[in-house]
């Protein structure tokens, strides 16, 4: 007769090891997965805005009068306002999207955290019942746009954490996504381009650090409008990543276009960007113009300036003009000593326009 062993310490090794990974399903397990808001509003954001929020079931019963709580935080974290309502019903592995009948109060300008959770009675998985977005109310600037900064003299001039709209410096607004980034106007070691001041982007620990200008071209059509942006900017030895550039998006809504790379050599003095053709960018990606059409200004490093950090000056936005001609050599005629008062003068002429 064949004898069969049974090795027991192995066996039971095993078993220890796969228990870990087994995963049981929770009869009650509800959760918050997302907060159906635009993350930056202008008109639409109001002292009576509604918020959507997607509350899925991922437990493995219905579930009834799920209670959700909505609540408002300022950009310092102080809490401006909660409200808790119930969800009548999800079906197990479903989700719905759910409509808070108490609107949030967005009318001032500011950074908000929104932050949406359930509290169902049995849940015990509680990782997923929380959801969190911070948003932007702004205040967009008119165009045409031109903006160099010498109003910083009498405001803040330096900023480490998110602020919306900062005084003397007109439609823009500071974000950062890591602790120690900087945005500053006036630094003592570089010059600005014009007059004293300008926007300096530096610190981190090369994360996106970026301000963005908001500027309202709802009047304007893309497919008709040549948009151009101009800007000076100066290169403080910031070390080369791929996000180091500028970008335009027509809405918060759609995704940004890169549209000029300033990193592209250790310069330390100031450069032109010389007409970015802002409309054709957006064309060529399917977007339209806006209230809410924006433009980021993004840095990635670690130091502060002068050994990492750009700056930006005297940025403008502007329609190109239908007629615009202007005289952008001369060529003629050539250099001789036979020359008298009646001779022909050859110049050439470029079209700037759009006709």
């Amino acid at each position: 007769m064949k004898k069969t062993y049974f090795n027991f310490k192995m066996s039971f090794t095993l078993i220890l090891l796969i228990i870990p990974l087994i995963s049981w399903a929770q009869t009650d397990d509800v959760g918050v997965s997302d907060i159906l808001i635009d993350e930056f509003g202008a008109s639409n954001f109001t002292s009576t805005t509604d918020v959507t929020v997607t509350v899925n079931n991922y437990g493995t019963a219905d579930q009834t009068n799920v209670p959700v709580t909505l609540s408002l935080f300022s950009k310092e974290g102080n809490l401006l306002g909660t409200v808790t309502e119930d969800v009548p019903s999800i079906t197990n592995g479903s989700s719905v999207d759910y409509t808070f009948t108490n609107a949030l109060d967005l009318s001032a300008i500011g950074t908000y955290t929104i932050e949406a959770s359930t509290s169902l009675a049995g849940d015990l998985t509680g990782g997923n019942d929380q959801f969190s977005k911070r948003i932007y109310k702004v205040e967009p600037a008119t165009f045409p746009y031109f903006e160099d900064f010498e109003n910083m003299r009498i405001y803040t001039k330096s900023y480490m954490m998110d602020t919306v709209n900062f005084l003397g410096a007109n439609g823009f607004t500071y974000k950062q996504s890591l602790v120690n980034e900087r945005l500053i106007f006036d630094y003592s070691g570089i010059d600005a381009y014009s007059g004293r001041f300008f926007m300096g982007l530096d610190g981190g620990n090369f994360g996106e650090n970026s301000t963005i200008l908001t500027v309202d071209l709802s009047s304007l059509d893309v497919n008709n409008d040549e948009i151009l942006l101009n800007f000076r900017y100066f290169d403080a030895g910031d070390e080369d990543g791929a996000i180091d550039q500028v970008y335009v998006r027509g809405t918060p809504d759609d995704p940004w276009v890169a549209v000029f790379d300033w990193n592209t050599i250790y310069s330390f003095t100031w450069e032109f960007s010389n007409n970015v053709n802002i409309s054709q960018a957006l064309i060529d990606n399917a977007q339209s113009f806006s209230e809410l059409t924006q433009i980021r200004f993004t840095q990635s490093d670690n130091f502060n300036f002068a050994t990492d950090g750009v700056g930006f000056d005297d940025i403008e936005l502007y329609r190109q003009p239908d007629n615009d001609l202007g005289v952008v050599a001369i060529s003629g005629p050539s250099p001789s000593t036979s020359l008298d008062n009646s001779e022909n003068l050859s110049v050439e002429v470029e079209n700037y326009g759009i006709n």
